[in-house]
């Protein structure tokens, strides 16, 4: 989470723009990639600004899906990020994985980006 933003302040700006939307409507908001210089070497991660400005995700290779339900600002928040990988860390960083997805960036729906094809927005 960012520092001095609460988990209630992005709460409250993801339903901001989930009632500006049409309803049933969805957003799709996605990550900064890393951006490599050569070979394994990469450029220090900036996050895509909308992105980080609703979801607090500081983590390359994710999507945030806001899913607008019913008429006022009531959404569902997906959040499609990398799993958990010992080996990948080592070298990239710790990732949040899952379970910080939902109890510190308070995601709904978590997937995996191997699940894009296979998940249904419910």
């Amino acid at each position: 989470m960012t520092p001095g933003i609460s988990a209630q302040e992005y709460h409250q700006r993801r339903a901001k723009l989930a009632a500006s939307l049409p309803e049933n409507a969805i957003a799709i908001l996605p990550s900064a990639d890393l951006k490599y210089r050569s070979g394994a070497v990469f450029y220090e991660f900036h996050q895509e600004s909308d992105f980080l400005y609703l979801t607090g995700f500081n983590e390359p290779e994710a999507v945030a899906v806001i899913q607008k339900v019913g008429k006022d600002d009531d959404y569902i928040f997906h959040l499609f990020l990398r799993p958990k990988d010992a080996a990948a860390e080592q070298w990239e960083g710790a990732r949040s994985g899952e379970q910080a997805a939902l109890d510190v960036f308070n995601a709904d729906k978590v997937y995996h980006p191997f699940d894009y094809q296979n998940q249904q927005l419910t």
